[in-house]
């Protein structure tokens, strides 16, 4: 029986930084006890319309958060040691933010090197931020909570200086550098315009290796595992999330996979998005209302939406597969439902 594997995140990502997710997460043993996640390949990876989902044998993930969380329980300098490595991680990384841009590649590399080994620490701060509330009671984790919170930020600002400095490095190929993979930069043999153009349109990539996004049964077959993917319906009238800010709104669907979808926005539209990163805030500010398929009430998109006091709901799981662009609907944040009364686009 093929090993069911569930949609997790839904990002805009470079391709560094896909291969250093996967080796940190599946490739790397823990740092505190050795152990390598069994689960194998433990997550895979598509790129399409712009955006990549991740999907994760989810046996493997709770393995994963409960090595941490036993880790906390057994050890009671965990919770110091993981707070210490990622202060200091972080002094190095930020230092690199500040830059905005890195212009030479082999210190790009280095920065990708130094984010690779900081990698190890910072997921078992992840893995505490992201486990369930009734899985933390008992266990003094609020300094990690604390400084999760503090980096809320941060993936998105490391996976922006990657694709700024990509695009710098590599200008002749502009906006295709996001899916030159690490040994491609580190060989100088980049691939042509039209590879790495088919490469942008999709791809799927596992277990270090890149497939074509026709190859998702070789991928299943090869593996032994199956992909849950979602297939949205037209008979879906409404959808449920998490009430993160509220109010109530109606208009037209407008969604943003990627930073370049930010360009046809309008004003008073209802901004739909796996998930919203700080890029995004001018069409936040500008939406009626804000939906996202992740998320609970301390994510980004929850966190703004109060602040521009804009209606909210977050954690739907797949509003940005349910909804079109040009839909209507009524966001009611109170409740968290979200009414489709018209549809505007054919699937």
């Amino acid at each position: 029986m093929k090993k069911l594997y569930e949609k997790i995140f839904t990002r805009e990502f470079t391709m560094p930084w896909l291969e250093i997710w996967y080796k940190g997460e599946a490739k790397t043993p823990k740092p505190w006890n050795n152990q390598l996640n069994k689960s194998f390949p433990y997550v895979v990876f598509i790129r399409h319309d712009d955006t990549v989902t991740s999907y994760y044998d989810i046996d493997g993930l709770n393995w994963s958060r409960n090595s941490t969380l036993n880790q906390v329980k057994k050890d009671k300098n965990f919770i110091q040691e993981i707070k210490s490595h990622v202060i200091s991680d972080l002094e190095y990384i930020n230092n690199y933010l500040s830059k905005k841009v890195i212009l030479d590649k082999e210190e790009l590399l280095l920065f990708l090197d130094l984010f690779q080994s900081a990698y190890r620490w910072l997921l078992p701060m992840w893995e505490i931020g992201e486990s369930d509330l009734e899985k933390l009671v008992g266990l003094n984790v609020s300094q990690i909570l604390e400084l999760k919170k503090s980096t809320v930020t941060l993936t998105d600002d490391l996976d922006n200086l990657i694709r700024e400095s990509l695009r710098q490095i590599y200008s002749n190929v502009a906006e295709y550098s996001q899916v030159l993979t690490i040994e491609e930069i580190r060989s100088d043999k980049i691939p042509s315009l039209e590879e790495l153009r088919r490469r942008a349109k999709g791809f799927i990539f596992t277990n270090e290796i890149l497939f074509r996004p026709e190859q998702l049964e070789l991928v299943e077959s090869k593996y032994n595992i199956k992909l849950n993917l979602s297939h949205s319906s037209k008979k879906i009238t409404h959808i449920k999330g998490n009430a993160a800010s509220l109010g109530c709104a109606k208009g037209l669907v407008r969604k943003v996979m990627a930073l370049k979808h930010m360009n046809d926005f309008k004003k008073g539209e209802i901004l739909v998005s796996p998930m919203t990163m700080p890029d995004f805030v001018p069409v936040m500010k500008k939406s009626a209302a804000i939906i996202t398929d992740e998320g609970g009430i301390t994510c980004h998109a929850a966190i703004i939406a109060r602040e521009f006091k804009k209606p909210c709901i977050v954690g739907t799981k797949n509003a940005s597969e349910v909804l079109q662009n040009g839909d209507l609907v009524e966001v009611n944040a109170d409740k968290g439902i979200v009414t489709i009364l018209k549809r505007n686009l054919p699937y």
